[in-house]
């Protein structure tokens, strides 16, 4: 046989030979697929019978991957066939009758009959017939079960998605101890309430509210007999107390001394005034240092070394104090401001009587309105009190000062400006005691919300759940904490949110709703969507403005009406056009002027 003969016999050969290896080492990787997906199924069932998740899936993925790679690079490299086994094999799938392996026994024989055998196999191995049913013949395939790897990894995948059976656990729920679980309950409401009782005057304040919540605490939280309902009955007395605590922080007492500070905040004294270290405090709002500062002044005028000229300027310092005081004390600019954005009669800020009188008689004003009103002509009182009593403080310290000598009368010339300052010093520890009871109250009510959060998850969980003993839920603290902050943004057009088309015809007409009318009726419709949907009362005035600001509706007529003029093309019928529009405008002014 010659090379070339021989090359054109193995060329059919090597075919066969690289088929069956490759179907070799395919068997190889299928086989040990079948056997790592029987094992991950296993393993996998094991896993979900504990209360825990014990096997680490991701090392395991990669380990079974890798087997599964190597097998198959073993079976390709360990199946060596023999070409005299796979000349038969071919001679037996396309009926050669034993040519080609015929040709391979008698390749080396030089007999008339052997390079008969050897040009006829030959003839047969060049034919491209004989090519493509080996091709056909010997195709590379999996094995049968190649399906039953990916639909038992499939299996493991879906018994994996259960969560954790716990088996092994008891069959039912861990009784819990209700009467653990009302001490905790208890004990956040003691808690808020501890937070209270640390300032003796917000405590007193207070006294009636923290009487009434101990003692429906206690009867209600005896009355329920589950957890659920025992820690939904502790957050509804949290969120009772902290709306009385909202209402002290927010209210009278709260905006009157908001209003002090401002009263306060201009006040003046002279570069080389006696007191400038006192009103720069006061400008402040710093109580503490201001009486620092007055203590100061105090011992000056003890230790009787100031001459009469140097206390005649203390006197001349205190009067012009007290002539401060009392016009910040006289200006209800403020209260007029509030009663003309009412639509009310500014006057009535000078009466209370008549104020009171008019807001029960009322129509054009709901609840809401007259509740912010009357809480804004309380503390608009009670700043307009601790001004004068300030300032009368400041009379008595001034003619003191003036008519005093040595001794035990100059030594109480200033007693009464420090009770003052006492006082607000007071007031204001109130309120920041107030907001720190509300953190400690809302921090609370935090710390039971996540304990019913996650009571309902072990009840949807079902009988199985993991649940512990009295406060088997919910007892991690969590700390809240707010921070005062008004961000400024600049004025333009917002994006678009949304469009919506509508397929109707447009309504066209002369508008028959007067100006004061539109406002009324979007300041109605805020407070009824206020009732739905509560809003924190520091945002009330800035949203009651916007609705019913008269006067920035004005100006924004003006300037759109000023804006169409510049651009509008001076046509004869954009002429007459705008000239409705100016008369519109003076109607509407008309109008507005009529009702204040």
């Amino acid at each position: 046989m010659t090379d070339q003969q021989q090359q054109d016999i193995a060329r059919i050969i090597s075919i066969v030979l690289r088929r069956e290896r490759l179907n070799a080492g395919l068997n190889w990787f299928c086989m040990a697929c079948l056997y790592i997906a029987v094992l991950a199924v296993l393993l996998a069932i094991v896993d979900r019978l504990g209360s825990q998740s014990w096997v680490p899936w991701n090392w395991l993925v990669i380990v079974m991957g890798s087997v599964a790679v190597i097998a198959g690079v073993a079976g390709w490299w360990l199946k060596q066939p023999e070409p005299l086994r796979a000349a038969r094999r071919v001679d037996e799938r396309l009926g050669l009758k034993d040519r080609l392996s015929s040709a391979l026994a008698c390749g080396q024989s030089k007999e008339p009959f052997a390079r008969a055998v050897v040009e006829d196999a030959v003839t047969v191995a060049r034919s491209p017939q004989t090519r493509e049913q080996v091709r056909r013949r010997f195709r590379l395939a999996p094995p049968p079960f190649w399906w039953a790897s990916p639909l038992l990894v499939l299996s493991a995948l879906v018994i994996a998605l259960f969560g954790q059976w716990d088996v092994f656990s008891a069959s039912e729920v861990d009784t819990v101890d209700l009467k653990q679980v009302r001490a905790n309950a208890a004990e956040s409401v003691e808690a808020s309430v501890e937070a209270i009782r640390e300032d003796p005057q917000l405590s007193e304040a207070m006294a009636e509210v923290l009487e009434e919540l101990e003692a429906r605490t206690d009867a209600s939280l005896e009355e329920k007999q589950n957890e659920e309902s025992i820690r939904r009955e502790a957050l509804k007395r949290l969120t009772e107390l902290n709306k009385n605590l909202e209402t002290i922080v927010e209210g009278p007492e709260g905006q009157a001394m908001e209003s002090v500070k401002e009263s306060l905040e201009s006040l003046e004294a002279p570069e080389d005034s006696p007191i400038k270290n006192l009103v720069d405090s006061l400008s402040k709002g710093d109580f503490d240092q201001a009486q620092q500062s007055l203590s100061k002044l105090q011992e000056k005028i003890d230790s009787g070394e100031l001459s009469e000229s140097e206390r005649k300027q203390i006197a001349d310092a205190m009067e012009s104090l007290s002539e401060q005081l009392d016009k910040k004390a006289d200006d209800q600019q403020p209260m007029r401001d509030a009663l003309r954005q009412a639509g009310m009669d500014p006057e009535l800020a000078n009466d209370q009587e008549a104020l009171k009188e008019a807001l029960e008689q009322s129509k054009d004003l709901n609840e809401s309105q007259k509740q912010k009103l009357t809480e804004k002509a309380e503390a608009n009182d009670q700043a307009k009190k601790m001004l004068e009593d300030f300032s009368e403080a400041s009379k008595e310290a001034c003619k003191q000062c003036r008519n005093g000598q040595k001794g035990d009368q100059n030594s109480s010339s200033c007693k009464g400006m420090s009770d003052q300052l006492g006082k607000m010093q007071q007031q204001e520890q109130m309120l920041e005691k107030a907001k720190d009871a509300q953190s400690a109250c809302q921090s609370q009510c935090n710390k039971i919300g996540q304990g019913l959060a996650k009571q309902s998850a072990v009840n949807a969980a079902g009988p199985k759940g993991e649940s512990g003993k009295g406060d088997s839920v919910g007892m991690s603290q969590t700390e809240t904490s707010t921070v005062a902050k008004q961000d400024s943004g600049e004025v333009g057009d917002g994006p678009v949110v949304s469009r919506e088309s509508v397929d109707r015809d447009l309504d066209v007409g002369e508008s028959t709703m007067t100006l004061r009318q539109a406002q009324q009726a979007a300041s109605e419709g805020f407070d009824e969507a206020l009732n739905d949907a509560p809003l924190p009362r520091q945002y009330h005035d800035a949203l009651k403005n916007y609705f019913s600001n008269r006067e920035a509706v004005e100006k924004a007529i003006e300037a759109d009406a000023e804006a169409s003029k510049d651009k509008a093309v001076n046509t004869p019928s954009d002429k007459a056009s705008q000239k409705k529009a100016e008369s519109g405008k003076d109607e509407t002014k008309g109008e507005a002027g009529g009702k204040n």
